[in-house]
Order: structure tokens, then sequence, then C-alpha cells
């Protein structure tokens, strides 16, 4: 399993109560060192990001700050990628 896919928090969770397939617990290690347990995956959820709609397999993780952590397989389908870190914006077709 790749602990590098993306994660969805247990408010999200929480607040679409989406349907948890059971996995074999992996732990993550989030960048302050701490490792996090995965717990369940939701297949093929539609995700809107400001009118651009995806499906993607997503992975139960107890976030804190964070809604949902996009990794590089998400970047990856986007191609070509134009960020501008001054007006935090990303451009791409």
């Amino acid at each position: 399993m790749d602990p590098f896919k993306k994660k969805l928090s247990e408010k999200i969770d929480s607040l679409l109560r989406l349907p948890v397939v059971p996995i074999n617990l992996f732990n993550v290690r989030i960048t302050n060192g701490e490792r996090l347990f995965c717990q369940g995956r939701f297949y093929e959820v539609q995700v809107n990001l400001q009118d651009n709609t995806f499906s993607r397999t997503l992975y139960y993780l107890p976030l804190a700050g964070f809604d949902m952590v996009l990794g590089i397989q998400w970047l990856e389908m986007l191609g070509f990628v134009v960020c501008n870190w001054k007006q935090l914006t990303i451009d791409f077709h």
C-alpha cells in the first residue's frame, strides 16, 4: 500500500458519511515526525476543486488542520502547472 496517496481527515469523513472500506493498517510519517495510522479507504470519491471535478480513492487518516491532502499522484494528472507563490495560485489545463 502506498502511504503517499490522497488522504482524508476525520472531520470531512464525518461530514460526508462515506462508506469506509477496511484495510490492513499502515502508518504515515507527517512533517513533524509524528506517525498517523491509516484507518480505511474510500473508493471513487468525487472531489470538486474550483469547478474541476475528479474522482479519487482516498485514505482515512486522523489529520488535524487539513481536510484533505492531494499527493503527487494528483499533481501528475494535471500535467504542466504554473505556480505563482506570491499570489498563491496554480494554473493548469
